[in-house]
């Protein structure tokens, strides 16, 4: 039984993807494309998180519609249940942080940067 420890949403859109750590160390990447979900692990390695495609295939299984891509962390641990242990918590990607709008005083943006929202108001 592989024994996941940390695991996290790297995206949450089709391809829906997850990543995380072993118990052991090792990297495991989950990828749900085209109604196919794999399951790939990397000893202690990093697992190509573009393409899903290094590492030993632990898990592969055609599930859902052709054009299905997203697969909820409930749903994939019920799905692999047998192989797999995993977390109860499933951490999700952090977002870029957006700075709050500014207001009409607000200093203008420096450099050679352009303040796209004073085009768009």
């Amino acid at each position: 039984m592989i024994i996941v420890s940390t695991v996290t949403e790297t995206f949450c859109a089709c391809p829906n993807t997850y990543s995380g750590k072993t118990t052991n160390g090792d990297t495991i990447f989950v990828r749900y494309r085209w109604g196919h979900l794999s399951i790939r692990l990397q000893a202690g390695g990093i697992v190509d998180d573009s393409e899903g495609s290094n590492g030993e295939s632990v898990f592969e299984l055609d599930y859902g519609g052709k054009f299905d891509g997203i697969l909820g962390y409930e749903e994939l641990r019920n799905l692999t249940e047998e192989i797999i242990q995993w977390p109860k918590e499933c951490h999700e990607k952090s977002e870029p942080q957006i700075a709050p709008e500014e207001t009409e005083d607000s200093q203008p943006v420096s450099g050679n940067h352009m303040d796209l929202r004073k085009i768009f108001r």
